[in-house]
């Protein structure tokens, strides 16, 4: 009986905390025109401060505007204007991979410790980093230009490989055969 009670009273206690857990990636702030989909198909809605995001969330910039990203292992992205940035999968144990996408616009990023596994992709090139400060830009026609500031990025695209700052081009659509 004692157990029984201790148990609810746990559940009671504790159910709040635990629903009140942080999620493990927010927008922390914003200027002007920002907009949030939390699916791909989902409908935008306009952000708000401590706007928690799941993975497969969409942010997208107006003009004038730029968004502040932070995740849970305290890694911070900051996007320019007319930028579209998806978060494809988020790490919560550092061992599997967070996975960004930056579609166009700019994004600077910044962690206090290297992420062990954070890719970031463009219609360009993939990069996984291991560093503490990188930006990477996405031109309107997809050429994408990375920069590490400090520690290193291995980016791939179908033809190449590169450790240090590079512009890559995106590859021509692979013809499919039926």
């Amino acid at each position: 009986m004692f157990r029984a009670i201790a148990a609810a009273a746990l559940l009671l206690f504790a159910g709040p905390a635990l629903a009140a857990e942080r999620s493990p990636l927010e927008l922390t702030a914003f200027q002007d025109k920002t907009d949030v989909r939390k699916m791909p198909e989902g409908e935008w809605q306009r952000a708000r401060p401590k706007h928690p995001l799941p993975a497969r969330s969409t942010v997208r910039t107006g003009a004038a505007s730029w968004a502040s990203l932070l995740f849970i292992d305290q890694t911070q992205i900051k996007l320019s204007a007319h930028a579209l940035f998806q978060v494809k999968a988020i790490s919560r144990d550092g061992q599997s991979p967070t996975i960004v996408e930056i579609r166009k616009g700019k994004a600077w990023t910044q962690s206090k410790t290297p992420p062990k596994h954070f890719i970031m992709r463009t219609p360009a090139v993939n990069a996984g980093i291991q560093g503490t400060d990188w930006v990477v830009e996405v031109a309107e026609h997809g050429t994408a230009t990375s920069s590490v500031l400090s520690g290193e990025a291995r980016s791939t695209t179908n033809t190449a490989r590169s450790r240090s700052a590079s512009t890559r081009r995106p590859s021509p659509p692979r013809a499919t055969r039926r």
